[in-house]
């Protein structure tokens, strides 16, 4: 049993670090959940999405004033 205990540790250190990188995911990982992606550079994110969302909302509100509703 001693002369397979190396392996032994070198397996549980493995599943280890293999749960710690599937739980946590990536150092790197953006904090803002992506929309969509365009490519392999192009992303949209959802804040971003809103932001254009409520400004174009925005923008024809003032243009079409009382005749503007949420339909």
């Amino acid at each position: 049993m001693r002369k397979h205990a190396k392996f032994f540790y070198i397996f549980f250190f493995l599943v280890i670090i293999s749960f710690i990188f599937l739980y946590i995911g990536p150092i790197n990982k953006n904090s803002q959940p992506v929309l969509i992606e365009i490519g392999k550079t192009g992303r949209v994110y959802l804040d971003e999405y809103w932001r254009a969302y409520d400004r174009l909302r925005d923008f024809y509100r003032e243009i079409y004033k009382d005749k503007f509703d949420q339909k």
